[in-house]
């Protein structure tokens, strides 16, 4: 696949949307331009010789600088991308026990959106839409545990395991449903009608539970399949109020990596600057006809080729070709693809079939559902779409003479009014900022300066020369260069801490219910750090932490500068919700073996009286790496303080280097919680 070109470079700037993320208020935007902002999707349509810059898109409008692509939304709709999936999974229980295991994982998300339409519920009893949206989200779990009915009819032995998960999920929903006919009893006409539904939905899904502990004994047939009757007279009734978007294209990835390809012998990374390669996994169907196409000035045509990689329900290499039409193997789930980058820069589609449509469409990551506007007045919407829509960034500037303040503790210390609903952007200017200005290290209480809750630091530049850093006389216990309580981030920074506890303390939400972290495109540098660790962290209930593009730097973190741990993290106790960490294209430098440290809080063992309620924290590493022979390590905090085992579930792929230890004192073998392919 090697080729080589001879030719002028000229930059054309965008000539097919390209996606830029969340919409950010100091990014200077440019002609075809994709951002998402207040949930809607808008393209930028400026002149092409031109940029633009701190002008928001107009929600739910058209403006001389943004094209509105696609209207705010508020509902979710994962379950109907998941169900066309289970119904297969469960056809295939007798030959495949791999199917068999991903409809459990898809009814496990399942029972997660479930509990998210409790919550919503909960907030807002009045709101028709929500309780529509959540009656959904019912039926939608309600049709899941009709495919595993209907697979237990063919083989009752076969899903005896899958009708207990069922059982756990219809028993999740019933309870939510319950609390949506509770609270929609006190609203208006609207919202009574739809926890009218919800409640049928409730009778529906309690029905099903026993009818599916019934199939697992062979038993009471005839019962299922009038509930399966039953089910789909609610979903017709529901969806007379839904609206349905979706595109031809499948062709939606967030990820891709300039000069390089898959082997299509072996799907292993290959080198080439005429090439681009999408990182993504994009879900397929398997044993379907694909057809690429590419548009170009309103005329379309097939790709000559694209190297098209598939993979199996474990994401492992199948087959590969290069190809523009392809036929997918009975076992495939997932592709990886590249292709010449002439064809790459301009607008690509995916669909199914064998002959290629003559409209390009956008693609769209999964249907899209909302509540049609005559089954919806101003009175009833919800008031976390109210919220969505009134969310106000306030951004201030920090460090040449015409910003607002000249240091950044000076900024921090001028936000008083920081909420969900007011949040701050404090945009710092290239330089050096000392964050060991004015602190009393005589004091046991200061730990360093703090990012407010709903405020994110972003440097303006290049993110080696935004640096802030923290250096001490001698090794402190309780300063840190920066501190995180809850909801907050960092993005395109250097921070550097020297002799402090860490570079970054992360441990200050262990009352919160749920929180937010973002840090992205930074350096983090530890020098000779009280704990020899550059990221210290904790993770309360709820925590949802991403890291993208971040160099964890230990080479100089240890006693005496020499290296040391680059991230360690530790759960809490009387857990009662799990927590996320998400780590993307990072690196951790040390050389010292397991420097990445997942540490355990299971029980208080000198009591007994304090548990972590065996809640997990779910690790994932994609396109990491990782120094020292063992890159990381499961661990108990102190088995003979905090208990013993392992509440980590690590997974990802793409790594280098992601050997790991696990290391326990009962006896109990914890090797299949890690998942790395």
């Amino acid at each position: 696949m090697e080729s080589t070109n001879n030719y002028t470079e000229t930059d054309l700037g965008n000539v097919s949307p390209n996606p830029k993320g969340t919409y950010d208020n100091a990014t200077a935007y440019e002609y075809l331009d994709l951002v998402e902002y207040q949930g809607g999707s808008y393209l930028c349509i400026v002149n092409l010789d031109k940029t633009v810059k701190g002008i928001n898109p107009t929600v739910g409008q058209n403006s001389e600088t943004w094209q509105l692509v696609a209207l705010p939304g508020t509902s979710t709709e994962e379950y109907v991308a998941k169900h066309t999936e289970v119904i297969e999974k469960a056809k295939q229980v007798e030959t495949s026990r791999a199917d068999v295991e991903l409809c459990k994982q898809e009814v496990e998300s399942a029972q997660a959106d479930v509990e998210q339409m409790r919550q919503d519920t909960q907030q807002s009893a009045q709101n028709a839409s929500d309780a529509n949206t959540e009656a959904q989200q019912a039926v939608q779990q309600a049709e899941a545990s009709r495919s595993a009915a209907q697979t237990s009819e063919q083989n009752a032995a076969a899903s005896r395991d899958l009708a207990n998960t069922y059982k756990e999920a219809a028993e999740t929903a019933k309870s939510a449903a319950e609390t949506a006919a509770q609270n929609a009893s006190e609203s208006k006409t609207a919202t009574e009608t739809a926890a009218q539904n919800a409640a049928q939905s409730k009778a529906d899904i309690d029905s099903i539970k026993a009818a599916i502990e019934e199939a697992a004994k062979g038993e009471n047939v005839s019962q299922i399949q009038q509930n399966m009757n039953d089910i789909s007279q609610l979903k017709e009734s529901l969806e007379e109020c839904i609206d349905v978007t979706s595109s031809r294209n499948i062709l939606a990835f967030e990820n891709y990596t300039r000069g390089k390809y898959y082997s299509s012998s072996s799907g292993s990374d290959r080198y080439n600057d005429s090439f681009t390669a999408i990182d993504d996994y994009v879900k397929i169907e398997p044993n379907t006809d694909y057809v690429f196409s590419v548009f170009s000035d309103g005329n379309y045509k097939t790709i000559p080729n694209a190297v098209v990689i598939q993979y199996d329900i474990d994401r492992k290499y199948i087959s590969g070709a290069d190809v523009k039409t392809f036929k997918t193997a009975i076992n495939a789930r997932y592709i990886r693809l590249s292709m010449a980058n002439v064809y790459f820069d301009k607008q690509v589609m995916l669909e199914k079939g064998t002959e290629p449509s003559k409209i390009y469409e956008s693609p769209l990551i999964e249907k899209k559902y909302k509540i049609k506007n005559e089954c919806i007045d101003d009175t009833q919407i919800c008031d976390k779409v109210v919220s969505i829509l009134k969310i106000k960034e306030n951004e201030i500037t920090v460090g040449a003479s015409d910003c607002n303040f000249e240091t950044l503790q000076e900024a921090i210390s001028s936000i008083k009014d920081n909420t969900e609903l007011n949040r701050y952007i404090i945009c710092l200017k290239e330089g050096t900022y000392n964050l060991a200005d004015g602190l009393d290290i005589t004091d046991s209480s200061v730990m360093g300066v703090t990012v407010p809750n709903w405020a994110t630091i972003v440097g303006i530049g290049n993110r080696e020369n935004v640096i802030l850093e923290c250096r001490l006389d001698s090794r402190n216990q309780n300063i840190s260069a920066l501190n995180f309580k809850e909801t907050s981030g960092i993005e395109n920074l250097s921070i550097i801490g020297e002799n402090t506890r860490y570079a970054i303390h992360d441990d200050f939400a262990r009352e919160s219910k749920g929180y937010d972290r973002r840090i992205k495109h930074c350096i983090i540098r530890g020098e000779n750090t009280y704990y020899s660790t550059v990221y210290g962290a904790g993770t309360g209930d709820g925590a949802n932490l991403k890291f993208e593009d971040v160099v964890f730097d230990g080479t100089k973190t240890g006693a005496n500068y020499k290296k040391g741990n680059t991230f360690t993290v530790h759960n809490i106790l009387k857990s009662q919700k799990n927590r996320e960490i998400t780590f993307a294209n990072c690196r951790f430098l040390s050389g010292l073996d397991n420097n990445v440290k997942l540490k355990t809080l299971a029980y208080r063992a000198a009591t007994g009286l304090d548990s972590a309620n065996d809640m997990l924290t779910n690790v994932q590493f994609f396109g990491c790496e990782f120094s020292g022979e063992t890159g990381f390590e499961l661990s108990e905090e102190n088995a003979s303080v905090y208990g013993s085992g392992c509440l980590y579930y690590v997974t990802g792929f793409g790594n280098k280097n992601a050997n790991h230890n696990i290391v326990t004192t009962d006896g109990k073998d914890y090797s299949g919680r890690v998942n790395l392919i």
